[in-house]
């Protein structure tokens, strides 16, 4: 049996350590400034265009053309499209991170339907036990948005383990 030396261990712990501290140092690192994107729905047959001219355009995707559907008036930093183009779901600017002055009242993702305003979910109906969010360097991990699934609902994974699959036409949710 090889006898591995204390040296060789105290440099493994080291850089095991300095890798957890430079990914936490990362996480908590300020968002970039705003800028355009595209999102696509999973069957990539729409498409949304985030402007920060034009603000959010969604088109049907065909025949090498983009044909226009609908806009929001507004840019969100982030964003999923559901496949149909008929639902976009803008999270949480801060995404998986929460300030620490946090309120249980945050809105963690609002639902549009074709342009108009649906809904919107509240950090309160995503998380049970506020005790289980973690603390980072200068944040609190919640949760991450995992986007829409097979069947068309919009999935959440939470600091506490669980998987909320949202109805997007409903915003009824409930745990896988």
């Amino acid at each position: 049996m090889q006898r591995i030396s204390l040296k060789k261990v105290l440099a493994l712990v080291f850089v095991l350590t300095l890798s957890i501290i430079t990914g936490n140092a990362l996480a908590d690192a300020p968002l970039p400034p705003p800028a355009q994107y595209l999102v696509c729905s999973n069957d990539g047959k729409h498409c949304a265009v985030a402007d920060l001219e034009t603000v959010i355009s969604v088109y049907e995707i065909g025949g090498g053309r983009k044909y226009p559907l609908w806009n929001l008036p507004k840019w969100h930093r982030w964003g999923f499209l559901a496949n149909g183009g008929h639902y976009f779901v803008a999270p949480y600017y801060g995404y998986n991170l929460l300030a620490l002055k946090y309120k249980k009242s945050t809105i963690m993702l609002k639902v549009w339907r074709d342009g108009k305003f649906q809904y919107s979910l509240e950090l309160k109906d995503l998380i049970k036990d506020f005790g289980k969010l973690e603390r980072t360097v200068s944040h609190y991990y919640w949760g991450l948005y995992e986007g829409f699934d097979a069947d068309g609902k919009f999935i959440i994974n939470t600091v506490e383990k669980r998987r909320l699959a949202i109805d997007i036409k409903t915003g009824k949710i409930t745990e896988q």
